[in-house]
């Protein structure tokens, strides 16, 4: 192998013009044979039989819409300054004259997309304000339903309470009417026997004071008798 690159780079030394001359002719094929059967170049890696080729034509005859391409484009500014309104403006005229162009299916505003996302996220932010509001709300209410539970409890507590205390009433009551019909009776049946004896005055001394001091009529008569009570 040592010989052989020897004697090769010995004979390009002594016939240099020679060699020149074949690489050059080897070029020329090499770029006209690209140039009449080459065909057009394309950045597309494409493997048949994988699974990702299998997809991919699977996707292209039943969903076409999904298998075609999307690309990416990223402005900036050159010293890294938030882009002008001028700017914004170049920007979307630039989109839409790219949307414009027949193998473009659409083009997606960054801008109109940001303000849409802006207006998404006032509008997250605020229902869930409305959902924190509606929590508390509802927790306030809770806390008023214990609060007039607990309100009820001690109210009917106390109705009970009131309604034991006229049940006790109402017996004392019974009883001092039985009492004071059983005294009525007895003082019926046995007349002013039944009364103590110096709750009867007879003496005539006393009727006539209290003739006087009771009636305060001067021609009253003299009572039979008082009862004192």
């Amino acid at each position: 192998m040592a010989t052989l690159l020897y004697r090769l780079g010995l004979g390009a030394a002594r016939r240099p013009l020679l060699v020149i001359l074949a690489w050059v002719l080897a070029l020329a094929l090499a770029v006209g044979g690209f140039l009449a059967f080459g065909g057009t170049l394309s950045s597309t890696v494409t493997i048949p039989g994988t699974p990702t080729a299998q997809v991919t034509d699977r996707l292209q005859e039943e969903f076409p819409e999904a298998s075609r391409g999307r690309g990416q484009v990223v402005f900036t500014t050159e010293d890294g300054s938030p882009l002008t309104d001028a700017q914004r403006e170049q920007i979307t005229a630039l989109l839409d004259d790219v949307a414009e162009q027949p193998a473009v299916e659409g083009v997606v505003d960054p801008f109109e997309a940001q303000a849409q996302q802006d207006d998404a996220r006032t509008r997250l932010d605020e229902g869930r304000t409305e959902l924190a509001d509606g929590e508390q709300r509802l927790a306030d209410g809770r806390q008023e339903i214990e609060d007039g539970r607990a309100e009820l409890e001690r109210r009917t507590a106390e109705a009970d309470a009131a309604e034991q205390r006229l049940a006790e009433a109402a017996a004392q009551l019974e009883e001092g009417q039985a009492k004071l019909d059983a005294a009525r009776a007895d003082l019926e049946e046995r007349g002013l026997d039944a009364l103590p004896a110096e709750a009867v005055i007879t003496d005539p001394d006393s009727m006539d004071a209290y003739r006087w001091d009771r009636a305060n009529d001067p021609d009253a008569g003299v009572p039979v008798a008082v009862v004192r009570a």
